[in-house]
């Protein structure tokens, strides 16, 4: 989140950013503040549009309103909520949306915040624009982003979020339960706060978030139960492994794709452990342990189809894992899983019972 201006009761607001749910949290408790003592004086006019008409008829209906006081005298403010047009869109980049937008910024100079005040909520907001850039300078504004978990500092501000919303409603949560949440909801706040809305309802009257509590009320997600069956696979968790690809296959996943998975895991593995060995990699222990690297080594690990590295989590949780397992369990893992792949192929109506043989001798690899 970003702050500028000198304060949301001296001058019009703006709050806006990639995070819906943390733009509507904070214009709830602006509109608090600010409310004016006549409720009627408070005036809402929804931005969230599909046509450009529409777009314009909006603007024009905030202009209207800022120009027109209350009867009986007092301040305005007016409420223009989940405005669609603000960013790179279609209705955003329309010479009529911009004229009317050039109209609104002339009204706004003539309305004083102490009489009319604007707050805006953006779900979108291109600052490069030149009413974008006029409407900052008059106003106070909050940005509201959703964690790049990619960027520095990513998985810290994933967990800070996690412990804001636990704290809201009085609970705390294990680590194992913290790292769970955060490979669950990443960076999706409005997910988070639901899913935490849902634990404290099932926990009552505990207060202690638990990694079991989680897996039970929060839903799993496909990936997630392929990371668990990993995880599984690399502690050396035989029962819990097998009953995970169990559930796997019976959800329908194949099992050249679990396969598949488990070898581009172990081979993460491989490759942090020889970055390790040469220095070019290292651990850093903590309650979510996560790595330090050259940015020459990361060419060396493997990426998704998408073209992406590892997500810093896993890149830490692998790590982790392979400094618990003998050099030679790391690298003959993928030996073994060379080894089930073609027994697997050639298996036929067996290729279930190959895989489960594999993962119970990946498992005792130690």
């Amino acid at each position: 989140m970003s702050k500028g201006g000198d304060g949301f009761k001296e001058k019009h607001v703006l709050l806006a950013g990639s995070d819906e749910f943390r733009v509507k949290e904070r214009a709830a408790e602006v509109l608090k503040e600010l409310a004016p003592e006549d409720p009627m004086s408070l005036e809402v006019i929804d931005g969230q549009v599909l046509l450009v008409d529409q777009a314009v008829a909006q603007v024009d209906q905030v202009r209207s309103a800022l120009l027109t006081l209350p009867f009986f005298g007092g301040r305005k403010v007016v409420y223009f909520k989940n405005v669609t047009f603000l960013g790179d869109t279609k209705e955003g980049r329309s010479e009529a949306v911009l004229a009317a937008l050039e109209r609104l910024l002339e009204t706004l100079k003539k309305c004083p915040p102490s009489e009319a005040q604007l707050v805006v909520s953006a779900l979108g907001f291109d600052r490069r624009r030149t009413f974008a850039k006029q409407l900052e300078a008059m106003s106070h504004v909050e940005r509201f982003d959703l964690i790049d978990l990619r960027g520095k500092g990513g998985e810290e501000a994933v967990v800070a979020e996690i412990e804001r919303a636990l704290r809201a409603l009085g609970l705390t949560a294990e680590p194992g339960a913290m790292e769970r949440l955060a490979q669950l909801v990443g960076n999706e706040t409005r997910t988070l706060h639901a899913e935490v809305e849902k634990l404290a309802v099932y926990l009552h009257p505990e207060t202690v978030v638990t990694e079991e509590a989680v897996r039970e009320i929060v839903a799993a997600t496909r990936e997630l139960v392929v990371w668990d069956l990993c995880d599984a696979v690399a502690e050396g968790k035989t029962r819990d492994a097998v009953g995970l690809l169990r559930q796997l296959l019976a959800q329908g996943e194949s099992e050249i794709g679990v396969l598949a998975v488990l070898s581009n895991n172990f081979r993460l593995m491989a490759v942090c452990r020889s970055l390790e060995e040469s220095g070019d990699l290292k651990l850093v222990p903590g309650r979510f342990p996560s790595v330090t690297m050259t940015e020459e080594s990361k060419e060396f690990l493997p990426r998704t189809k998408a073209g992406e590295l590892p997500k810093p989590f896993r890149l830490g949780r692998v790590t982790a894992q392979g400094k618990k397992r003998s050099r030679e369990s790391v690298f003959g893992a993928l030996e073994t899983l060379y080894r089930t792949y073609w027994a697997a192929l050639s298996g036929g109506a067996d290729r279930a019972r190959a895989l489960e043989s594999g993962l119970v001798e990946l498992c005792r690899l130690k």
